[in-house]
Order: C-alpha cells, then structure tokens, then sequence
C-alpha cells in the first residue's frame, strides 16, 4: 500500500486497529521498534527522496538458543538504491550473529554493540553501520546526506494519542542538564525533538546558575501560537531543576517537572492545570509539532478540539507528511478533496477479515465516488456514508 505523500486519514470503526497502524508507522519512520517487540514480526516497507529509494526488511522472532530459552532476535536488511548517480548500498544488521555488514562497491563488517535490544533502537546500529562505511569508502558528502535521509526520515516520529498522554509526558518531563568543562551544555533522556532539545541547551548555557528556567516564544515558538490561539497576551513554559552531584568538572541537573503559564492582557493569569481539557489537547498538540520535522501522526485529532480551532491545527501540519485518523466526520469535512483520485490516495480503509484479520486498503473507485459525492454534499450526508459502509 502507497500512503499519500501529503495527508493519510485513517477510517474505521473502532478495534479495526487504526491506532496500530499509526503506532507501525511511527515505528518505520523512527526505526524504533520497542512497542512492538513482544510479538514476533515480518515487515517490508519503503521510503523514497526523489531519485533515491530505501527498501526495509525487517523480521523479529524467538529463535531457540542451545541449552536455553528460545530469546527474541531482530533482522534487519536495508537497500539503498540511488538511480544513476551511485552504485546501490545495502545494510545487514544480524542480532544472533551480532555483526552489521555493509555491501557496496567498498563493503565493510561492523560488530553490533553491547546493549539494548536492536530493535529499540535499530536507527542507532545503521548509524553505526554507517560510520564504519564512510571510515573506509569516503563517500561524497552529498550521498551521505541522502543516506542519513532514507536511513531514519523521521527519528522523534510518534504518534499523537486520543487523549491527555502526551500533555502527562509534558507536565512530568524528565529532563537532565550536563555542562562539561569546556561549558558546553547538553540535555539527557528529554523527550523533547531535536530542534528544541538544542534551543533548550543554548539557554541553559546562558542561565547555568539559576535553578529555574522561563521559556517563551523565543526557544519554544509554539506558545506564541498557542497563546494567540487561546486568546492570552502570552503563554510561558516553566523548568524547576535540581542540582545533582557529578563528575569532577561535570556539573549535572535534572528536571522532573514542567509546567505552562498564561497571561491575559487584562493582567490576570492561568496556570496550565486550570486549561480545559480542550486547551490541554491544543497545548499538548502544538508542542508535538514543534518535535516531529518530517512526518505527523495523530490519533482522532478532533477529540476534545474546540472546532473552531481546527483548521488552524490542521494547517499547522504543513509541510509534514500526515497520518490522521477520526470517527467523527467533522476531521473529513475539514478536510479539502478535489477528486476521487485524491480520496483514493488520502484514504485508508480499516476492518476486520472473516478470518480474523485486520485489513488495511485504499478504497475502491466506486467508494470514493460516493465518499466525494458526499463530501460535496456536506457533513450529515458525509456522515451517514460513513455509517452505512462501517466506517464510522
């Protein structure tokens, strides 16, 4: 199945496993597969960048060790094709024999490291793989570029749940702060992304002696938005941290708890607690965009979502690739199709098999003539289609 480069809306009625699928792409877009190592599994997926295509196949099993339990092991074969620019690169990255091997025109073995299970982080062994690569084959900086692309598109992807999770995550967020001797700062088991664990670096390089961190709209741009959304003058994230013993010349501290705080131009202020639970889902919703970069996965954004903010919301995607999923026809009315060709490929049926499968499809060409039809016609009709054809 083909997702849509763009919006991907995921359909069906409840228990058809739509929050799996968007838990699975989470996983093949961060390479991380810890949610689904329980159970054993054989997995085949692709990401492309223009020219350049990344083909995954992934399988985890219990593969019986001698005189011992049968222990889970991950397997893991990438290829890396580039067009005609460059000759195709393929990674193996072999649990039970713990080696990653690189074939290429200059290949390379590489043992696994001691530690986690690879599937907890199987994006951090192609990394090393791929290091242990270039020390040997010197690529052009532009191939590598693509490679680290299609390796791992998207490692902070997650997926967005149904309800107050992710504002729990925030209100408890577990974050250290270590300053080595060269007062360089960096940040410890943040589940922050990326681009805001550095803005928070940066600033606690400039504040190291206080115990207390304000961020605004200046290291966390969202609040800016989300005051204006709210309708406050502005919106304040705030850090209490402790300072822990360390290493000589390591100085170290940790946060376990944040907070959000909002002013009202008439002068009063909210604390976070006091949000609505709609407030919560918007405060926690924008703050996710600000850590994802490539790709977008929410789970029935519109629980709990004051309508009228929604379009902002879904315009705030923009330019991710987006996995959304609703039983409620108000995401879809929100939502702009031009053609049944376009419903085909944004959409995303979700049901169970006789069998007892769950079952993952674009919609057939006279669905999506109906559904189109129906949208045109406006969001009861839209909604009664839904439950007509056990979608919604």
């Amino acid at each position: 199945m083909a997702f849509d480069p763009v919006c991907n809306v995921l359909l069906g009625q409840s228990g058809t496993g739509k929050s799996s699928l968007l838990d699975l792409v989470a996983a093949m877009f961060s390479a991380d597969f810890s949610d689904l190592l329980e159970d054993e599994f054989d997995l085949e997926y692709q990401f492309s960048e223009g020219e350049v295509r990344a083909r995954f196949a992934i399988r985890h099993e219990h593969r019986p060790a001698a005189g011992r339990e049968a222990r889970p092991v991950l397997f893991a074969r990438v290829e890396i094709s580039f067009g005609s620019a460059a000759p195709p690169l393929t990674f193996v990255v072999d649990e039970a024999a713990r080696v990653i091997r690189v074939d290429a025109e200059v290949g390379v073995n590489v043992p696994l490291s001691d530690g986690p299970p690879v599937g907890t982080c199987l994006w951090s062994h192609l990394f090393s793989g791929l290091s242990g690569w270039i020390d040997v084959a010197h690529p052009r900086r532009e191939l590598l570029a693509q490679v680290v692309l299609v390796l791992c598109p998207d490692a902070e992807a997650r997926r967005f749940d149904e309800s107050l999770e992710f504002y729990s995550l925030l209100r408890q967020l577990d974050i250290g702060l270590v300053r080595g001797a060269d007062g360089r700062v960096r940040i410890e088991g943040s589940p922050l992304g990326q681009a805001l664990a550095e803005r928070v670096s940066e600033f606690a390089a400039e504040r190291w002696d206080e115990d207390k961190y304000v961020l605004d709209e200046r290291q966390l741009p969202f609040l800016g938005q989300l005051a204006s959304l709210l309708d406050f003058e502005t919106a304040a994230a705030v850090l209490d941290f402790t300072r822990l013993p360390g290493e000589e010349g390591v100085e170290t501290r940790k946060s376990g708890r944040q907070a959000f705080h909002f002013t009202h131009r008439a002068g009063w202020s909210l604390p976070d607690r006091h949000l609505s639970y709609g407030q919560k889902r918007t405060l926690s919703f924008l703050y996710y965009l600000d850590c994802v970069e490539h790709v977008a996965i929410a789970d029935e954004l519109v629980n709990g979502l004051p309508h009228p903010w929604l379009p902002y919301c879904l315009e705030a995607l923009s330019p991710r690739q987006v996995f959304l999923t609703s039983p409620n026809p108000i995401l879809l009315d929100a939502l702009s199709f031009e053609s049944s060709e376009q419903v085909r490929s944004q959409l995303v049926l979700c049901r169970w098999e006789d069998a007892g499968q769950m079952r993952w499809e674009k919609p057939p060409p006279e669905l999506a003539e109906d559904f189109l039809a129906s949208h045109r016609a406006g969001f009861q009709q839209l909604g009664e289609l839904l439950l007509d054809k056990g979608l919604g």
